[in-house]
């Protein structure tokens, strides 16, 4: 909705039983904006982990007490607090058009995705083919505004299976 686009331009071209693995065809814009989301969804996953683990450091270093692991896991809830507003700000300003039924469907959208990670739910992205004319990298590609925009996609996409991979190489150690 907030990229102006039908529901119906989103395709379910695949499904798999078990997780719920959808395989979904949609627009560069709808593509950007879930990549987007979920590079963010994902940070927050992380500096979650990370303050459980730093939690679990000082108290395994007898530097922990009832006060700061209270104000921890306070800072812990504001950050995910805040990081609803945080990625609304980063999808309003790639997107400055949408209007305020639009703003509605995507804070809902962005609230949705950010339980269900919390949830153990995980979003995965596979970029776009890079075309022959793509590869080449000569005028043609910079002019075209499709290219432009797939290349974009593609940076979207990059970034947020750099937070995934950072996300594996933490270990929760309160378990």
């Amino acid at each position: 909705m907030a990229a102006n686009e039908a529901p119906e331009n989103t395709k379910i071209t695949g499904a798999s039983t078990g997780s719920i693995i959808l395989i979904l065809v949609g627009t560069v814009t709808v593509t950007m904006l879930l990549a987007m989301i979920s590079k963010n969804v994902a940070a927050v996953a992380k500096n979650g982990i990370d303050l459980v683990n730093q939690i679990e450091d000082l108290r395994n270093k007898k530097m922990l007490n009832a006060i700061i692991e209270n104000q921890l896991r306070e800072m812990g809830e504001k950050n995910k607090q805040e990081a609803h507003t945080e990625i609304f700000t980063d999808i309003q300003n790639t997107l400055p058009e949408i209007n305020g039924e639009q703003k509605t469907a995507l804070e809902l959208a962005i609230r949705k995705l950010l339980a269900f990670n919390e949830k153990g739910g995980d979003v995965d992205f596979v970029a776009p083919e890079i075309g022959e004319e793509d590869e080449e990298g000569g005028e043609g590609a910079e002019a075209d505004p499709a290219s432009a925009a797939l290349g974009q996609v593609r940076a979207a996409i990059r970034d947020y299976h750099t937070v995934r991979e950072q996300i594996k190489l933490l270990e929760d150690q309160s378990r």
